[in-house]
């Protein structure tokens, strides 16, 4: 897997305190890419750890500079932030950027979905039927 031996490769030339930003890792044209930092986090024994995420990147960093990196992001982006999660048992800082806001995004989504289904008078009667709200 060629994303888990070019992390393997970051993670063994990073400086203290340094971070590793993974592009591509939500990204359904390569899938390789979110296998790749699983096997290296839980199969290759990483000494790196997610502690970002923001629209199609990953941002990894040693667990002992974690908090720092997730303070600093906060407190350079406030209005980006969005929430607090965890991935691959790490806490992580969620950020959307401006009309990339994961947030923004997902309502965009649902709105076009909501649309679409409403010109189609069958689909829109199974998904009446679907969610319970049948009339």
């Amino acid at each position: 897997m060629l994303t888990a031996n070019d992390l393997a490769l970051a993670a063994g030339a990073l400086a203290e305190g340094g971070i590793v930003i993974l592009d591509d890792h939500f990204n359904p044209y390569w899938p390789d890419v979110a296998a790749g930092l699983g096997r290296h986090i839980f199969v290759d024994r990483s000494p790196l750890r997610p502690f970002a995420i923001t629209p199609g990147k990953v941002f990894l960093c040693a667990p002992e500079w974690s908090e720092t990196w997730r303070d600093a992001l906060i407190k350079a982006f406030p209005t980006a932030h969005e929430k607090h999660s965890e991935m691959y048992g790490a806490p992580v800082e969620i950020l959307g950027l401006g009309r990339f806001s994961l947030r923004s995004e997902a309502d965009r989504h649902v709105s076009q979905l909501k649309a679409y289904v409403k010109t189609r008078p069958a689909l829109a009667a199974f998904a009446r039927k679907v969610t319970g709200r049948e009339e």
